[in-house]
Protein backbone atom coordinates (compact mmCIF):
# COMPACT_ATOMS: atom_id res chain seq x y z
CA UNK A 1 0.00 0.00 0.00
CA UNK A 2 2.18 2.48 1.00
CA UNK A 3 5.16 1.75 -1.96
CA UNK A 4 1.79 2.13 -4.62
CA UNK A 5 1.43 6.23 -2.37
CA UNK A 6 5.09 6.74 -2.90
CA UNK A 7 5.14 5.53 -6.33
CA UNK A 8 1.77 8.04 -7.23
CA UNK A 9 3.66 10.77 -5.53
CA UNK A 10 7.05 10.45 -7.49
CA UNK A 11 5.70 12.34 -10.61
CA UNK A 12 5.45 15.88 -8.71
CA UNK A 13 2.31 16.17 -10.26
CA UNK A 14 -0.52 17.84 -7.81
CA UNK A 15 -3.41 15.52 -8.90
CA UNK A 16 -1.40 12.39 -7.94
CA UNK A 17 0.43 13.84 -4.53
CA UNK A 18 -3.72 14.60 -3.95
CA UNK A 19 -4.45 10.52 -4.72
CA UNK A 20 -1.33 9.64 -3.26
CA UNK A 21 -2.54 11.52 0.12
CA UNK A 22 -6.24 10.36 -0.04
CA UNK A 23 -4.81 6.61 -0.33
CA UNK A 24 -2.80 7.01 2.95
CA UNK A 25 -4.75 9.24 4.64
CA UNK A 26 -7.85 6.87 4.06
CA UNK A 27 -7.28 3.15 2.53
CA UNK A 28 -3.73 2.03 4.53
CA UNK A 29 -5.13 1.85 8.05
CA UNK A 30 -8.30 0.22 6.30
CA UNK A 31 -6.79 -2.44 4.18
CA UNK A 32 -4.12 -3.48 7.33
CA UNK A 33 -7.51 -3.55 9.22
CA UNK A 34 -8.90 -6.20 6.75
CA UNK A 35 -5.85 -7.31 5.74
CA UNK A 36 -5.70 -9.09 9.96
CA UNK A 37 -9.00 -10.46 9.46
CA UNK A 38 -8.40 -12.34 6.61
CA UNK A 39 -4.82 -13.63 7.51
CA UNK A 40 -5.89 -14.09 11.39
CA UNK A 41 -9.39 -15.70 9.93
CA UNK A 42 -11.44 -17.39 12.95
CA UNK A 43 -10.81 -21.25 14.24
CA UNK A 44 -14.80 -22.23 13.15
CA UNK A 45 -17.46 -21.16 11.09
CA UNK A 46 -19.24 -20.29 14.32
CA UNK A 47 -16.42 -18.32 16.13
CA UNK A 48 -16.65 -15.90 12.73
CA UNK A 49 -20.19 -15.65 13.04
CA UNK A 50 -19.76 -14.46 16.75
CA UNK A 51 -17.15 -12.20 15.87
CA UNK A 52 -18.83 -10.71 12.93
CA UNK A 53 -21.88 -10.51 15.31
CA UNK A 54 -19.81 -8.82 18.21
CA UNK A 55 -18.85 -6.18 15.21
CA UNK A 56 -22.33 -5.20 14.44
CA UNK A 57 -23.97 -5.66 17.95
CA UNK A 58 -26.26 -8.59 16.71
CA UNK A 59 -26.79 -11.89 18.41
CA UNK A 60 -28.85 -13.54 15.39
CA UNK A 61 -27.51 -15.98 12.97
CA UNK A 62 -27.40 -15.32 9.27
CA UNK A 63 -28.46 -16.97 5.99
CA UNK A 64 -25.50 -19.05 5.75
CA UNK A 65 -24.80 -20.00 2.05
CA UNK A 66 -21.81 -22.82 0.91
CA UNK A 67 -20.63 -22.87 -2.89
CA UNK A 68 -19.22 -26.08 -4.49
CA UNK A 69 -18.52 -26.81 -7.72
CA UNK A 70 -21.38 -30.10 -7.37
CA UNK A 71 -24.32 -30.52 -5.62
CA UNK A 72 -24.40 -31.93 -2.45
CA UNK A 73 -27.38 -34.32 -1.92
CA UNK A 74 -29.98 -33.52 1.26
CA UNK A 75 -28.97 -29.91 1.18
CA UNK A 76 -31.01 -27.33 -0.43
CA UNK A 77 -29.74 -25.53 -3.41
CA UNK A 78 -30.20 -22.03 -4.59
CA UNK A 79 -30.10 -20.05 -8.05
CA UNK A 80 -28.24 -17.23 -8.38
CA UNK A 81 -31.43 -15.64 -9.31
CA UNK A 82 -33.08 -16.66 -6.86
CA UNK A 83 -30.61 -15.39 -3.71
CA UNK A 84 -30.47 -12.27 -5.38
CA UNK A 85 -34.15 -11.90 -5.32
CA UNK A 86 -33.88 -12.90 -1.28
CA UNK A 87 -30.72 -10.43 -1.08
CA UNK A 88 -32.83 -7.83 -3.03
CA UNK A 89 -35.96 -8.22 -0.76
CA UNK A 90 -34.40 -8.15 2.77
CA UNK A 91 -33.68 -11.82 3.29
CA UNK A 92 -32.61 -12.78 5.35
CA UNK A 93 -32.61 -9.28 7.31
CA UNK A 94 -29.74 -7.74 4.77
CA UNK A 95 -27.48 -10.86 6.68
CA UNK A 96 -25.77 -13.45 4.27
CA UNK A 97 -22.61 -15.32 5.46
CA UNK A 98 -21.31 -16.35 2.15
CA UNK A 99 -18.63 -18.89 1.79
CA UNK A 100 -16.17 -19.91 -0.30
CA UNK A 101 -14.34 -22.88 -0.67
CA UNK A 102 -10.52 -23.59 -1.77
CA UNK A 103 -8.85 -26.08 -3.23
CA UNK A 104 -10.99 -29.31 -3.24
CA UNK A 105 -13.51 -27.35 -1.96
CA UNK A 106 -15.44 -27.67 1.31
CA UNK A 107 -16.23 -30.73 3.33
CA UNK A 108 -19.49 -32.56 3.00
CA UNK A 109 -20.22 -32.42 6.58
CA UNK A 110 -19.22 -28.97 7.16
CA UNK A 111 -21.74 -27.78 4.03
CA UNK A 112 -24.67 -29.45 5.92
CA UNK A 113 -24.08 -27.31 8.32
CA UNK A 114 -24.82 -24.82 5.70
CA UNK A 115 -28.31 -23.66 5.24
CA UNK A 116 -28.47 -23.64 1.26
CA UNK A 117 -25.81 -24.27 -1.12
CA UNK A 118 -25.61 -22.15 -3.85
CA UNK A 119 -25.62 -23.24 -8.12
CA UNK A 120 -22.39 -24.07 -9.24
CA UNK A 121 -20.46 -21.41 -11.85
CA UNK A 122 -20.94 -23.38 -15.18
CA UNK A 123 -19.50 -22.94 -18.26
CA UNK A 124 -19.43 -24.03 -21.65
CA UNK A 125 -18.19 -27.07 -21.96
CA UNK A 126 -20.12 -30.09 -23.17
CA UNK A 127 -19.01 -32.63 -20.14
CA UNK A 128 -19.72 -29.83 -17.88
CA UNK A 129 -15.88 -29.95 -16.08
CA UNK A 130 -15.16 -26.69 -14.53
CA UNK A 131 -12.69 -25.61 -12.52
CA UNK A 132 -11.93 -22.07 -11.34
CA UNK A 133 -9.64 -19.97 -9.32
CA UNK A 134 -11.68 -19.22 -5.87
CA UNK A 135 -10.50 -15.29 -7.02
CA UNK A 136 -12.35 -16.29 -10.19
CA UNK A 137 -15.69 -17.47 -8.88
CA UNK A 138 -16.15 -14.91 -6.03
CA UNK A 139 -15.78 -12.52 -8.80
CA UNK A 140 -18.31 -14.12 -10.75
CA UNK A 141 -20.76 -15.06 -8.06
CA UNK A 142 -20.33 -11.55 -6.37
CA UNK A 143 -21.17 -10.03 -10.08
CA UNK A 144 -24.36 -12.65 -10.26
CA UNK A 145 -25.66 -11.32 -6.52
CA UNK A 146 -24.85 -7.89 -6.68
CA UNK A 147 -24.14 -6.75 -9.70
CA UNK A 148 -25.60 -4.25 -11.94
CA UNK A 149 -27.32 -6.43 -14.62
Amino acid sequence: GAYLARGAAAGGDAARIALARFFAENLIAETAALRDRVENGAESLEAAISEWNRAEGRSDRPMIVSTHARALEGLPQVSFRELRAKIEAGQPEDRLFLIFGTGYGLTDEFMRGCDLLLEPVKGAPPDDYRHLSVRSAVSIILDRLRGAW
